[in-house]
């Protein structure tokens, strides 16, 4: 989750100064693929389910 919060405040700096998502995303070494996934994520309900 570390990686998660550090980083993505991070491209949202870039895309508000401007520059393409696409430069953003390959100067930090992230596939098109791998950000669309993580923007689109949610935790699993298992792993917050507490009823056991």
């Amino acid at each position: 989750m570390r990686g998660r919060s550090v980083v993505l405040p991070i491209i949202h700096k870039n895309l508000v100064q401007g520059h393409r998502i696409t430069r953003v995303l390959s100067a930090l070494k992230i596939p098109m693929s791998t950000y669309s996934d993580w923007i689109h994520w949610e935790p699993s309900a298992q792993k917050y389910n507490t009823t056991n």
